[in-house]
């Protein structure tokens, strides 16, 4: 449930020797420098839009076009990616360095110092794969672009529009190529930042081992400040691996009660904490799941505790009457600084952990508990 859909903008595809020598440190400075970019797009545009991905940042710069021409100039951060748009679909992305970068987004090509021409070469492979979803997107409406996607994503039934199978089919294989090529070219390129692009938007996707290879110190892109969260994810996943002891925290109930994990471990049963709060649509949509687990299991020796984001009281406790939560309910009503978070190092919900009655963490992230819960008590009366 936790699954990203794969944001259809960068893929790098391309293996191909490291011909020209590239100080990548230099990229990870935070010292800003004077960037220049020319380009040209379609005569019908009137103006692009570039705007700082990565790490991200507020506000978008709007730049006139004549008969399609256009000149950008700025200061940046070295080393920050940035888009440019034309509302065609012809977006590129660019490394912000001293050298003159052109562009040409007819043909989705960017060309400039030795890592922008790197990044070109996997990029043109993705701009390719691009215009051929975005046409798709543009044919059809919003809300079928959203069934369609999801659909491609697993997260809806395609058979629900089998009029849009063709579609599905594009979509579906332009994500998965996609896939394969994020992890293709975080691997070959270990020493230069251009992995940052695919990390900082997808991190979330891969495993914990996965995480602790791609996000290892010795890599040179390792500090770019785009990876902070990406960092800070992997150090939490890291705090709730299976075979990790729990940490114990302390939170109130409805009525102003304390307390605390260590009251419910270690007292015979399996603990499932489920992270929550009333904004999150993720959160509620696997609520019914979350109580056919606890309707199932609970007399065999599970008890679950749920542990809320919300930082306001009225919006909590309406959720839990309106969604009839039979289990205790617990808020620092603090979002995303209440203490349980803190301790076990989340940055996103819906989140699960479950405790073993020793005290052990042995599963983490919804599958897989109700599958180690499956496994757990199927043979028990």
């Amino acid at each position: 449930m936790k699954r990203t859909i794969t944001t259809i903008i960068l893929a790098f595809g391309v293996t191909w020797a490291w011909a020209q020598n590239i100080n990548a440190n230099k990229y990870l400075a935070t010292d800003s420098v004077d960037f220049s970019i020319q380009g040209i797009t379609d005569n019908k545009v009137d103006s692009v839009v570039l705007w700082q991905t990565q790490p991200s940042a507020n506000g978008m710069t709007k730049y006139p076009t004549s008969n399609g021409n256009f000149y950008i100039k700025g200061r940046l951060p070295q080393g920050v990616f940035v888009q440019i748009g034309d509302g065609l679909g012809n977006d590129v992305n660019v490394i912000i360095d001293a050298e003159p970068i052109t562009v040409n987004m007819l043909e989705g090509e960017i060309k400039g110092s030795a890592m922008n021409n790197r990044l070109n070469e996997y990029q043109h492979k993705q701009w390719l794969l691009g215009k051929q979803v975005y046409s798709i997107k543009k044919s059809v409406s919003r809300d079928d672009w959203r069934k369609i996607l999801y659909s491609a994503t697993g997260d809806m039934n395609a058979d629900e529009i089998p009029q849009f199978t063709n579609q599905i089919a594009i979509v579906k294989e332009t994500i998965a190529g996609q896939e394969r090529i994020h992890k293709a070219a975080i691997e070959e390129n270990k020493d230069n930042i251009i992995p940052v692009f695919c990390l900082a938007n997808n991190f979330p996707e891969y495993s914990y081992e996965q995480l602790k290879e791609m996000l290892s110190p010795e890599c040179a892109y390792y500090l770019h400040p785009a990876l902070d969260m990406a960092r800070n994810y992997l150090d939490g996943l890291s705090k709730r691996q299976p075979g990790r002891d729990y940490i114990d925290f302390a939170s109130k109930d409805s009525l102003g009660t304390t307390h605390r994990l260590s009251d419910y471990v270690g007292k015979g049963s399996y603990v499932l904490i489920d992270f929550w709060a009333s904004w999150c649509g993720p959160c509620v949509k696997i609520i019914p799941e979350v109580k056919t687990l606890h309707e199932k299991y609970e007399s065999k020796g599970l008890k679950v505790i749920g542990v809320s984001l919300d930082k306001n009281r009225d919006a909590w406790v309406k959720a839990i009457k309106k969604y009839e939560l039979p289990w205790l309910n617990l808020s620092d009503l603090k979002y995303w600084e209440c203490e349980a978070v803190v301790v076990y190092g989340l940055i996103s919900i819906p989140e699960t952990i479950l405790i073993s009655p020793e005290g052990k963490i042995i599963a983490n992230g919804f599958v897989d508990v109700k599958v180690k819960l499956e496994n757990l008590f199927e043979d028990k009366k």
